[in-house]
């Protein structure tokens, strides 16, 4: 299992690296100037890759299609399976195993050695069944936790897929949930006649509200809730992209003041969940293009401009402070601690999954051109 602080993760074995989602690597990169290669895929990839200890990358793309790779670019297996998937799987590092959920609402327990079928299920629905969350293996309870568009997010038994927890999720929640060390999930809602409601569910089940947003003019049902809350685990902080109407703000909430302690506003909302830092600035992409470097009580670090008119795919950083950020016009950016940053790459088409890290160091860029383009860590690890 990983043995890297929650805060820092070096196997990324689920969207944002752990279930804190901060997106931040435990070494140091520094990239190669060149894609070392490129991984081929059946579709375009909206969800991010993820990865087992030995360096083994699984991929899932819109065409329904899940690959597995070794660590050199050899493809290990492929299975196809029913619906797209735009939802970033899990990998369970111990017994060997991928979660993948679909568009079609049908979540599947795959085999890392081979792609075998362990165990499939459909989430249960009157409504709309598709899977759009990023999945979340939560260690200290060991469930499987998922949200689809009939409104539920479900904690699924890993070894049976049998349901075993369930609580709302709000309308059409597109945001995944983010777990502590003691197993307690965070996550977003939107509830018409309410507003927006950022939350806790114990192991127990037992939910608490920590903030909620009056509804605003457009209604809950157009609210846009994409933002996964990020964890810092170290500083005892968890942030919520708290969207309305045509902005977004940027709630802290203390773990151990049981408070909010500040807040900031941008004029535009947030769809792609934020990154901290290892000195825990938080980087947040915003749908104006920028990508903001906020530090304790709110206070504005830096703001990088990255030409695009906005930002689907969140940030990602490395020990030292680097920051990655991938763009909707297929452009590649390495940002300084202070928030210098540049163009690195630039590829055919749109790049709308966040960057990933395998155990290496290692940048995995997946892209909507059926390609993942993998650039190599020169720092020796």
């Amino acid at each position: 299992m990983n043995s890297d602080p929650p805060q820092m993760q070096r196997v990324w074995t689920m969207a944002g690296g752990g279930p804190g989602r901060t997106g931040t690597f435990s070494l140091r990169v520094r990239l190669g100037p060149k894609p070392l290669y490129r991984l081929a895929t059946a579709g375009a990839v909206q969800a991010a890759p993820v990865f087992d200890p030995t360096g083994r990358v699984f991929v899932a793309d819109m065409s329904g299609t899940v690959q597995a790779f070794e660590r050199n670019g050899k493809l290990l297996w492929r299975r196809k399976v029913e619906g797209s998937i735009s939802a970033t799987p899990v990998v369970d590092p111990v017994s060997r195993r991928l979660f993948v959920g679909t568009h079609r609402g049908w979540l599947y327990c795959l085999s890392c050695l081979d792609g075998g079928n362990v165990w499939s299920t459909e989430i249960p629905s009157r409504t709309d069944p598709r899977i759009t969350s990023d999945l979340l293996l939560d260690r200290q309870t060991g469930l499987l936790i998922a949200s689809s568009w009939a409104g539920q997010f479900i904690g699924f038994r890993t070894e049976s897929g049998k349901a075993q927890l369930a609580w709302n999720a709000g309308i059409s929640p597109q945001a995944g949930a983010a777990s502590d060390r003691s197993g307690t999930v965070y996550f977003q809602r939107a509830v018409a006649g309410e507003g927006l409601i950022c939350a806790s569910v114990a192991p127990d089940g037992a939910e608490r509200v920590l903030h909620k947003q009056p509804e605003a003019k457009r209604g809950a049902a157009r609210t846009v809730v994409a933002a996964a809350p990020v964890i810092d685990e170290e500083r005892r902080m968890v942030y919520f992209a708290v969207n309305a109407d045509n902005g977004c703000r940027l709630v802290a909430w203390s773990m151990s003041q049981q408070r909010n302690v500040w807040d900031v506003q941008f004029g535009k909302m947030v769809v792609a969940t934020p990154a901290v830092r290892f000195d825990g600035l938080v980087l947040v992409a915003v749908m104006d293009g920028a990508l903001y470097g906020i530090g304790d009580g709110g206070k504005p670090v830096f703001q990088y401009n990255s030409g695009a008119e906005y930002l689907l795919a969140g940030p990602v950083c490395e020990l030292k402070g680097d920051v990655y950020l991938a763009d909707p016009v297929g452009r590649l950016h390495a940002i300084s601690k202070s928030g210098k940053g540049r163009v690195i790459f630039e590829a055919p088409r749109s790049f709308q999954a966040r960057p990933a890290f395998d155990p290496f160091g290692n940048l995995y860029a997946a892209c909507t051109n059926h390609s993942i383009y993998v650039f190599p860590n020169l720092s020796g690890v």
